[in-house]
């Protein structure tokens, strides 16, 4: 084990060099902000790089703090646009600046200046409280953050968006910070259960995992993780104890040999950045999905290039001519109503039940009915098999 965790820190940690561009890059854009920035705005560097818990493949955030009653569209982005002129407008609760400085990519995000989370006016008010929370508590443990990062990022749990529903990288050093470490995480992982309730709070039942953010007592710092993420963050701890290796951090992705039926719908890409784009098109997975329970579905993927593509892995992708339709117990309510609607119904087991013609007969009905400009094909290419097998 000691030896995976010492190679994988190699091809990780960022080499001296690119340590420095990393840091030079992030000092020369936080050097310009507060040359652009007016007196009563403070320009500070926030995220991974301030915390130093960064990987090589690093986003630079610098946060733009402005007082309470400023309008963050407005001169918030009339400050950023000075700050990295090239940048293109992000949506999040108010817009920011995403650009690239070199070969390197770095956000300008306006936010309110606060005394405590408590005043926060906008969801990103916090950032800085959650820089300096992990800076105050890391102590030698930020090698600890990016192994558990990129262990996340190798089995694709890592990421808070919609599009990916896993963990954010100020929870990975949260949870580093509670447990102890890499390894420590991983024991507890692999005797979680779901769903994962790790602190008592009341208004988060709705929630897959709950933990109180030490810095916002009132938030639950997980409330992004979903069930599949979270189930495939137990199966791949347990996988990782039992087998050690160095694929669970840097996956090969191979294609499963034996899988369902799959089907590929492919739409027309939207005018949107890979991230909104990847959220949007989950959004319509799920939309197509729920109308899919009859196909039996197995597995989705999605997958933006040009195009927008979901692939659905199912049981079957055609239906007989006449399928078993149950109705309600007789001394339920609806049973007259089903029983006028289908006189040739019978009772079995104590339950009415008739055999009728399905409403869509074939997966490519279903989803174009939902979709009607969608592209719907069988697919021979099979879906990804669990990245570390």
């Amino acid at each position: 084990m000691s030896e995976i965790i010492k190679k994988v820190l190699g091809k990780i940690v960022p080499r001296a060099e690119q340590k420095q561009k990393i840091e030079e890059t992030a000092n020369a854009v936080l050097k310009k902000a507060r040359k652009e920035c007016p007196e009563e705005v403070e320009a500070m560097l926030v995220g991974s790089v301030a915390k130093g818990t960064f990987l090589a493949d690093v986003d630079i955030d610098v946060f733009l703090r402005f007082p309470i009653d400023t309008n963050l569209k407005e001169m918030g982005l009339e400050i950023a646009r000075r700050v990295i002129p090239e940048g293109k407008e992000v949506y999040a609760s108010h817009p920011y600046l995403r650009g690239e400085v070199g070969d390197m990519f770095v956000e300008v995000v306006p936010c309110y200046r606060i005394d405590r989370v408590s005043e926060m006016k906008s969801a990103v008010d916090r950032t800085p409280f959650h820089t300096k929370y992990i800076k105050d508590n890391i102590k030698e443990m930020r090698n600890e953050v990016r192994l558990a990062k990129q262990f996340m990022k190798g089995i694709g749990v890592y990421g808070a968006s919609s599009s990916i529903g896993g963990f954010s990288g100020y929870l990975v050093e949260v949870l580093i910070i509670r447990y102890g470490g890499f390894m420590e995480v991983m024991e507890w992982f692999s005797n979680c259960e779901c769903p994962l309730r790790i602190d008592d709070m009341e208004d988060n039942q709705e929630s897959v995992v709950v933990l109180r953010d030490p810095v916002d007592t009132k938030r639950n710092v997980a409330a992004s993780v979903t069930k599949d993420v979270l189930s495939m963050m137990i199966l791949a701890a347990k996988s990782f104890l039992n087998g050690p290796s160095e694929d669970f951090f840097f996956p090969k992705k191979e294609r499963k040999i034996e899988s369902g039926n799959v089907t590929t719908v492919t739409l027309n890409r939207p005018d949107m950045d890979e991230e909104t784009t990847l959220s949007w098109l989950h959004g319509e997975a799920r939309k197509i999905l729920r109308n899919l329970e009859e196909f039996n579905i197995i597995s989705y993927e999605v997958e933006v290039t040009d195009e927008a593509r979901i692939m659905i892995e199912s049981e079957i992708v055609e239906r007989p001519s006449k399928i078993k339709h149950l109705g309600p117990f007789p001394w339920k309510k609806g049973a007259i109503e089903f029983l006028d609607k289908y006189p040739d119904a019978s009772i079995f087991e104590g339950r009415m039940v008739v055999a009728r013609k399905p409403r869509f007969k074939t997966i490519e009905e279903a989803i174009l009915n939902l979709i009607p400009e969608a592209e719907v094909k069988s697919e021979t290419r099979m879906p990804k098999r669990m990245s570390w097998l």
